[in-house]
């Protein structure tokens, strides 16, 4: 489904009246259609390019990006620093 005001890929939509967020996802499901969506397991980094980077594959192909959380003793990109430093991927308030 493509919005007539979308942006760039990667950037967020207009929040439209009534809705809480200027992500897809809110929105594919507001109008009643099917949201597709996909999990991203984060990278061995600290760096949030590398969640970008990952998640870049999938921009026109899904409506919303899940980034789990790593249970493995090294050092990741946590989910709130990835969602707080991209204009786009998520919205966390």
């Amino acid at each position: 489904m493509i919005f007539e005001d979308e942006p760039v890929p990667g950037y967020p939509l207009p929040i439209l009246p009534g809705h809480s967020s200027p992500g897809r996802f809110e929105r594919v499901l507001r109008a009643g259609q099917f949201a597709v969506t996909s999990e991203l397991a984060p990278p061995d980094s600290a760096d949030p390019e590398d969640v970008y980077r990952r998640a870049r594959i999938f921009d026109g192909h899904v409506d919303a990006i899940n980034a789990t959380t790593a249970v493995a003793p090294t050092a990741t990109c946590r989910v709130w620093r990835c969602a707080r430093s991209s204009p786009g991927w998520a919205t966390h308030r």
